[in-house]
């Protein structure tokens, strides 16, 4: 019997190839650019794993075949304007919105009112809230704080821009409510060594007054030229107003008037005013003059 024998077929294994040029001539295996073996190489060496061996390490090959770690995968690596538009266009810049905030022009949570203004004179005031004849402040249209115009009518010695905005038995002297009042004493109906014939003006409240003259001027003589500026007013002092007589008509005597006005505190109450003399029938002529409370 004839014995066959078997045909050994070797086949080479993937990773179990030695190559002959990667070991040292004592069999030892070379593992870096340092062996010195005849054929060795500088290049990239794979493992058996697939690694790309490098000398700084082992870095991961992508199946996709990009590089994880190159710029390829990360457009803003490359291209700053990906992440930020502002750095491909000169003309856009970040901005940040200022807090809201009164005065604005925009109501916001807590306010009445926002005209854009720091003003109290309109109608929205500085603190963002509607102006009102109680907010304690000069606003809207008033002539003074929370009286005038749209308010109530003002109390003595408040601004004012016309009568209108004063209260009663007040008169807008051209800047402030005042008690005032005009007189005309005639020097024979309104005389007498007392008041009983006196004139009777309005009542006015106690304080400083203006007491100025316009004009006038009468004389206890008929027959001569003797007149003279003068007259009296009980509770006030007005002895200063005196031009003394001896002048020839009520325009001399006026214009002889050391001072034209002066400032008297007056008691209050009804004006009672009038020349002091007796008899009185023999008088002619008649001074004129006002009243006006003095504000500070």
């Amino acid at each position: 019997m004839t014995r066959r024998l078997a045909t050994l077929l070797v086949l080479p294994l993937a990773g179990c190839f030695v190559d002959p040029g990667r070991h040292g001539s004592d069999g030892a295996s070379a593992s870096g650019p340092g062996s010195s073996g005849a054929d060795d190489t500088s290049g990239p060496v794979l493992t058996s794993t697939g690694e790309l061996e490098t000398s700084t390490g082992i870095t991961p090959i992508s199946t996709s075949g990009v590089d994880p770690t190159s710029s390829a995968s990360d457009p803003s690596a490359s291209d700053p304007s990906a992440s930020d538009p502002s750095a491909s266009d000169p003309t856009m810049t970040a901005t940040t919105l200022p807090p809201a905030h009164c005065g604005d022009g925009v109501v916001d949570p807590g306010e009445g009112c926002d005209d854009g203004n720091n003003l109290d004179a309109d109608a929205c005031l500085a603190n963002c809230q509607p102006a009102s004849c109680s907010d304690g402040v000069q606003s809207q249209s008033e002539s003074d704080v929370d009286c005038g115009g749209p308010c109530s009518s003002c109390g003595s010695c408040h601004l004012c821009g016309g009568d209108g905005d004063c209260e009663g038995g007040l008169v807008c002297d051209g800047a402030r409510c005042v008690a005032a009042a005009k007189l005309s004493v005639d020097w024979v109906t309104h005389c007498g060594v007392d008041s009983s014939n006196w004139y009777v003006g309005p009542a006015l409240p106690a304080g400083p007054y203006r007491v100025l003259a316009l004009g006038g001027g009468g004389t206890n003589f008929v027959q001569g030229s003797n007149y003279a500026w003068q007259v009296a007013c009980e509770g006030i002092d007005l002895t200063a107003l005196d031009s003394g007589y001896g002048h020839a008509s009520p325009d001399e005597a006026f214009n002889a008037l050391p001072v034209k006005q002066i400032v008297r505190d007056y008691a209050g109450g009804p004006l009672r005013c009038g020349i002091i003399d007796d008899p009185c029938d023999d008088n002619a002529g008649s001074v004129e003059f006002t009243f006006t409370l003095d504000c500070p």
